[in-house]
């Protein structure tokens, strides 16, 4: 059983396929809201928002809800990963 499942439209699955994802590809993130789930996901959006996305120069768009709403709202300071922790 895979550990992440990965959802892409065909142009995009092939292009990630052969080229990978990078940071640079990334114009939205959507934190949903989890409640206690937000135990279990907190490494994986920690990565994303602090590490991840570290390098990249044009806008994102975020949007959350519930705890996903704190989570962005994590991702706009100077210092994502510490606001999250």
């Amino acid at each position: 059983m895979s550990k992440l499942m990965f959802l892409a439209g065909d142009e995009a699955y092939i292009r990630i396929k052969e080229q990978g994802l990078s940071a640079h590809d990334i114009y939205g993130v959507v934190a949903a809201a989890g409640g206690p789930k937000w135990f279990t996901t907190y490494g994986l959006m920690r990565s994303i928002i602090a590490d991840f996305l570290e390098s990249v120069t044009h806008p994102i768009h975020f949007m959350g809800s519930s705890v996903g709403a704190w989570q962005v709202t994590a991702a706009l300071t100077n210092d994502p990963g510490a606001a999250l922790d």
